[in-house]
């Protein structure tokens, strides 16, 4: 399992880490390509986003790169403002095991811009993707044939980590899953900020300054 962390955020980093001990989880915490230290980037960064969006899509190719180098046939991604509920572990085992008999190599374990499977049923919770799109990259799971698929559209990347996703699933027929419901993401839900300019809407600090009040009111520990 990995993480990827924009490592300024460390109220995130110790939350999680909370969150991921709780679960029973070993996560590796994915750091680089911090826009400080965009001189000593091996890749450019994206020319059509921020340099906040670079760093955390470079996040994501390193790890890619990094399962096909050492064959890992399994990974579980996560990013640092995911939330997981207390029940995330035998679900995710659950969400693994039906990805797996329906042939998956992506699957998206997160929701996000209102993408949602039809004809959900309370017996299952994994889906063949409906639509070619990956939702949001707050949690998923690749297989090592879904990496090899990918990496052609990730190894020089000049889009968003996702839509290098979408294009891999729509030009080449990378097996995609959603699940359902998928786990939510802080930033998305709109109590915590974005540190990408371009996913941040007017009202988003007032919003996360009063839920930060309001929880240090009720705990003065909270994260």
């Amino acid at each position: 399992m990995f993480c990827v962390h924009h490592r300024d955020l460390r109220q995130r980093k110790r939350r999680l880490t909370r969150v991921f001990g709780e679960l029973g989880f070993a996560v590796e915490w994915v750091e680089t390509y911090h826009p400080r230290d965009v001189d000593t980037w091996d890749h450019p960064p994206i020319a059509a986003v921020s340099i906040q969006a670079s760093s955390c899509g470079l996040k994501h190719r390193q790890i890619i790169r990094r399962q096909i180098d050492e064959e890992i046939g399994l990974i579980v991604v996560f990013e640092d403002d995911v939330q997981l509920p207390k029940t995330f572990a035998p679900d995710l085992d659950r969400y693994l095991d039906e990805f797996a008999a329906l042939g998956g190599e992506l699957l998206m374990i997160g929701s996000g811009n209102a993408f949602h499977a039809p004809d959900v049923t309370p017996d299952r919770s994994v889906y063949l993707a409906p639509l070619p799109r990956t939702r949001a990259t707050h949690a998923y799971a690749l297989t090592l044939a879904g990496a090899r698929v990918l990496w052609p559209f990730v190894e020089q990347l000049n889009r968003p980590i996702d839509l290098a996703m979408d294009r891999a699933v729509q030009d080449v027929g990378l097996t995609m899953c959603w699940v359902e419901p998928g786990v939510r993401q802080g930033t998305l839900d709109r109590w915590q900020m974005s540190t990408i300019p371009e996913n941040r809407v007017p009202g988003d600090r007032k919003r996360v300054l009063k839920r930060l009040l309001r929880l240090r009111h009720v705990d003065p520990a909270s994260d």
